[in-house]
């Protein structure tokens, strides 16, 4: 899953610490909606350290299992697919659906 729309009304911001901006505060919790409408219940999330990931997030937070392990990883800001595989790959096998 990506993140919602982030803000750019700060050039000086480095990329990693911009927030969610306006409207992707408003789509978050819409994407939350339709993660539990279509039967998305991760046990598991591993989340990039990204500001706007983290605040995405939190958004999400009231549809996911409250038992669920949250993962926060800087590798994931900015990674390559295969980068990416390589988490999901040393996700814990009891784990039966994973949000990355």
């Amino acid at each position: 899953m990506r993140h919602a729309k982030s803000a750019w009304n700060d050039p000086n911001l480095a990329d990693i610490d911009r927030p969610l901006g306006t409207r992707g505060r408003k789509a978050a919790p819409q994407m939350a909606v339709w993660l539990k409408v279509q039967g998305y219940q991760p046990d598991a999330v591993l989340c990039s350290s990204a500001q706007r990931a983290r605040e995405t997030l939190d958004l999400l937070k009231p549809v996911l299992p409250k038992s669920g392990r949250i993962q926060f990883l800087r590798e994931l800001y900015m990674a390559m697919p295969r980068e990416m595989l390589e988490h999901v790959t040393k996700t814990p096998e009891d784990s039966s659906c994973l949000l990355l």
